[in-house]
């Protein structure tokens, strides 16, 4: 093989950019194919792919695993590196390395730690036009050098797809990699494959698992790894039987059984710690089964103690079988669970607070079904197998079209290039003025263009019912407001990180200062790639308090640190962000309002009849023969009103024959009432 490609060669080269048949060659590479989250999402991903366009061809890092009849069954060809140590890693890159050239792979897609150290290293070697790397749980057993080599490799990576928000967070945080470089796509599940086959029997298979009728079975489904931590699960269990003893009586406490199905190095271990715990007769080891969906249809509680996690999809296949779960608060394990609604979290670790948690849901078996009934709804939103597939087929599109266009051109409408952004607006205050009327000019061109747009504000008007008009719907945020109060800040600071958790927006836009800082601090969290502010004007000024002035130039600072770019609708503004360095140069932007001069072709003055102007100034008290001054604006401290009226005063004390009109409305309105009548 040739490995000293010309750019020409990598980019649009025939035999290297499609296969003998046409198609895109996906290599998908992963540590073995037993039975797991990540090797399960795989395969879904495989079986969903449009086998027009994409031939997948799989490799493993050793020949091992129940799935590897699946890719018999559907004709993929499958390799395997049999890299059983360390020492094997030259050779094992080898045959990698010859593989992608006699596969002509043009995608390396890979899965887990040590695949994604190969894939990176093949696909470098080999330039491979795309390379996606992975993170499916948050990965605590990472030792700092296993963060430095990902660190130091991610540069070789196309992409890094997450399972989980939390699995981003701690790639961005943590390991410090580039947050345009990560991709988040949830676990999936395939509700049809979980339900009861007609031959099924639960008392029968309860038998076939040693568990009576009776029986209150509580599973987990886990490898039996420090991970899953189960003997924390077995410590809640001791605490688990004993209440039940108590509230429900001896024989109660003696029919529940705890089912862990999975094998692992822990086993002997865990055993011996059940006996210890005098929990022999309540507890069962089913070790590695292929069988899931019937033990999960067989129980009637899931209970997950993981001290670390992405997306587990245990959880999901549970939540499939209509089982209530209750699971530790780690990692991903939040994004499927709200607590209390579709399943309970419990603290990682804490024994007695999980058996709490687990007794309750014995104790209330309507509360076990409003969460399994809920549970169920979220699937088919939230984590459904066609979402995972066009999301991960789009970040497909997306980085051939960056890297390999002449492939992509092959296969792909231009049209389907184009991408739909889901953008927030948030704004603090929805009344009148500049910084609404430029937001809803903003909202208007994004919908026209087909982009997803949703405004977050407060309670008011007019912007809102322009809104409406324009077929937007305000999420309407009311603790939102312009002053301080820390208790209704920290509520929509909650309020704004659960609109972005929940929506995967790509930008968030935010305009105004109190919804500025909340709003950026909060998509930072969130993981939300692009955040955006545009400043109407700072509200620090020379004539403030010093305290107070330095305070505002902290919190702008504070903004600036959680913002991708700052935008200033004018000179004066631009150069006060220099000046005070709320952000360095690079982040910040000049952009002018605009006004559409359609929109005053109605509203020329030139256009009015004398009649028209006498019956305007006699509307507003004006006489025909006065000067009239007008201004529009907001009755607040930054337009300083009160300066205008004070000259306007002196003018009149010169000239009678002035009249001066204000259309605005804010809070300085009665001060300058007061000062006009005075």
């Amino acid at each position: 093989m040739n490995y000293n490609l010309s750019e020409t060669d990598r980019y649009s080269g025939e035999k290297k950019s499609r296969g003998s048949d046409g198609r895109i060659n996906i290599l998908f590479i992963i540590n073995d194919l037993k039975i797991g989250g990540a090797e399960k999402m795989m395969l879904y991903l495989i079986a969903g792919l449009d086998k027009s366009v994409y031939n997948p061809v799989v490799c493993t890092l050793l020949d091992r695993g129940e799935y590897r009849q699946f890719l018999t069954d559907r004709g993929v060809k499958y390799y395997t590196l049999e890299m059983q140590s360390y020492f094997k890693i030259p050779l094992a890159l080898f045959k990698l390395l010859k593989i992608i050239g006699d596969e002509n792979i043009t995608i390396i897609h890979s899965y887990l730690f040590y695949s994604d150290l190969m894939a990176r290293m093949a696909g470098f070697l080999a330039r491979t036009p795309v390379v996606i790397t992975s993170m499916r749980n948050i990965d605590l057993w990472r030792k700092p050098y296993h963060i430095f080599i990902d660190s130091l490799t991610y540069g070789l990576s196309s992409a890094i797809i997450s399972n989980s928000l939390a699995g981003a967070l701690r790639l961005s945080n943590v390991e410090k990699i580039p947050p345009e470089k990560i991709k988040v796509v949830y676990n999936a599940i395939k509700l049809d494959e979980y339900a009861a086959s007609p031959s099924y029997s639960r008392s029968e298979f309860r038998k076939s698992i040693g568990a009576g009728p009776e029986d209150y079975i509580i599973v987990t489904v886990a490898r039996l790894e420090e991970q899953k931590d189960h003997l924390t699960l077995l410590k809640a269990a001791r605490i688990i039987c004993d209440r039940l003893s108590q509230k429900k009586g001896a024989a109660f406490a003696a029919r529940v059984k705890f089912v862990l199905a999975g094998g692992g190095a822990l086993m002997d271990e865990l055993k011996q710690a059940a006996a210890k715990l005098n929990l022999t007769e309540n507890v069962i080891f089913l070790g590695t089964r292929t069988d899931i969906r019937d033990i999960l249809h067989s129980s009637d509680m899931f209970l997950l103690t993981s001290i670390y996690e992405g997306i587990p999809n245990a959880i999901l296949e549970a939540q499939a079988c209509g089982v209530p779960v209750a699971a530790t608060d780690v990692g991903g394990v939040s994004e499927i669970i709200t607590d209390n609604f579709n399943g309970v979290l419990c603290e990682p670790k804490d024994a007695e607070a999980i058996a709490e948690k687990a007794v309750h849901i014995v104790e209330n078996p309507d509360f076990a079904k409003f969460l399994s009934r809920n549970a169920i709804e979220r699937l088919k939103t939230k984590f459904s197998c066609g979402s995972l597939i066009s999301k991960t087929c789009a970040i497909y599109k997306d980085l051939l079209v960056q890297y390999a266009p002449a492939v992509a051109g092959k296969f792909f409408n231009p049209e389907e290039f184009k991408v739909k952004l889901n953008i927030l607006y948030l704004i603090t205050s929805s009344d009148v003025g500049g910084a609404q009327k430029h937001l809803t000019s903003l909202v208007k061109y994004f919908i026209s263009r087909d982009h997803l747009v949703k405004v977050a504000t407060s309670p008011g008007e007019p912007m809102n019912s322009n809104l409406k008009k324009l077929g937007i719907m305000p999420l309407i945020l009311r603790n939102l407001q312009k002053s301080i109060n820390i208790f209704k800040d920290l509520a929509t600071f909650y309020e704004i990180s659960k609109l972005l958790i929940e929506n995967n927006f790509h930008i968030i836009h935010c305009h105004s200062t109190k919804a500025g800082i909340l709003g950026r601090l909060a998509a930072f969290f969130a993981g939300v790639p692009v955040k955006v502010f545009t400043a109407h004007g700072f509200v620090f000024h020379d004539g403030m308090n010093p305290v107070k002035k330095y305070l505002c130039v902290l919190a702008e600072k504070i903004g600036g640190a959680f913002s991708d770019a700052i935008i200033t609708v004018s000179k004066a503004d631009y150069l006060k962000a220099v000046k005070y360095r709320i952000a360095p140069k690079r982040k910040l932007k000049l952009i002018y309002n605009g006004i559409s001069a359609g929109s005053l072709k109605n509203q020329d003055a030139a256009g009015l009849s004398d009649t028209d102007v006498k019956k305007l100034r006699a509307k507003y008290g004006v006489n025909e023969t006065d000067i009239l001054i007008g201004s529009v604006g907001r009755l607040v401290y930054e337009k300083s009103y009160s300066t205008a009226i004070k000259a306007f005063a002196r003018l009149l004390g010169v000239r009678g024959n002035v009249t001066m009109l204000i259309a605005g409305e804010g809070y300085e309105r009665k001060t300058l009432e007061e000062l006009v009548k005075n």
